[in-house]
């Protein structure tokens, strides 16, 4: 697995840093990097193999070259099986700064940092991320499962202080409480660690991004029918002002006309009155005439009998 190692880095911090590089490079190791371990000597030694993986080389104190190639190797070899079994994880501090992924680079870049992440699950059942074809309701599966990840995973590394070298009781109790208030501590930075990566996935998954798309769009589209219905109503209700104020001038023109008429049959029915009455005075002055003509015939033939 080892293909090599350089010469070993010596610091006052009791920390080694060896440069090794693999035969056969994985996803998780690349081919050339830098193992920085602490030389805690109480613990078993596997677990004082290796404290992180990084790219980057601290300058070296000074050069240990005489350890033999077998013992670095071997020394790397315990290194490397720590770390897979007490769950390295390389690069996903980094997955924040990712601001606007394509789909494709989503799932190349998420999948594999969930998949490490998901050897620490209580529940060994863990979903999958899935592809932009997952169904929604997997998809919220997924999250939820992530939101509420239980981890199993210890922090040896952590525990500073050895029990074994208390001298006495109150000494061993204030170990045993450094020692669990660290790993608290280790513990909650791992969960933190872990919200970040799920926040991070969940901020940039395309399918949540396309769903919420669409909600918006579903809720701007109800509100715009709302404002719609809204506009609609009042055109009608102005409609309707309009059509009331429309029927009662008609409705004044026309007792107006009717006003105007009623007047005009009044005047006309007032001369017609009056023309009665000098017809009916001229009628009666002929009348009069007349009877005053046949008093006078009838005088005037009894006068000659």
């Amino acid at each position: 697995m080892v293909g090599g190692c350089s010469p070993l880095s010596y610091s006052s911090s009791s920390t080694f840093i060896a440069t090794t590089t693999l035969s056969s490079p994985t996803s998780l190791f690349p081919r050339s990097f830098l193992i920085q371990c602490p030389l805690n000597l109480r613990k078993p030694a596997p677990l004082r193999c290796l404290s992180s993986l990084t790219m980057e080389s601290p300058k070296p104190i000074l050069d240990f070259e005489k350890f033999d190639d077998g013992f670095v190797q071997k020394l790397v070899y315990d290194a490397l099986v720590w770390s897979s079994l007490h769950g390295l994880v390389v690069g996903d501090k980094n997955l924040s700064e990712i601001r606007n992924p394509g789909e494709n680079d989503f799932f190349k870049v998420f999948g594999p940092a969930f998949k490490r992440n998901a050897r620490w699950s209580v529940n060994t059942r863990v979903p999958d991320l899935g592809d932009e074809n997952t169904p929604v309701k997997e998809v919220d599966s997924y999250y939820n499962f992530w939101y509420a990840f239980k981890s199993w995973r210890e922090f040896p590394e952590e525990e500073e202080h050895d029990l074994e070298e208390a001298d006495s009781r109150e000494e061993k109790r204030w170990m045993e409480r450094e020692n669990a208030r660290k790993t608290q501590k280790a513990r909650k930075e791992e969960y933190a660690r872990i919200r970040t990566l799920v926040d991070n996935a969940y901020k940039k998954d395309p399918r949540i991004v396309k769903r919420k798309e669409e909600e918006k769009a579903k809720k701007q589209a109800k509100k715009d029918e709302k404002v719609m219905a809204k506009k609609k109503l009042e055109e009608e209700a102005a409609a309707a002002i309009e059509e009331e104020k429309r029927r009662k001038e008609e409705e004044a023109k026309l007792a107006a006309e009717a006003a105007q008429q009623q007047k005009k049959k009044q005047g006309e029915g007032e001369e017609a009155s009056k023309l009665c009455d000098k017809m009916e005075n001229k009628e009666g002055l002929k009348l009069a005439n007349v009877l005053k003509n046949g008093n006078n015939d009838e005088t005037e033939t009894a006068a000659m009998v």
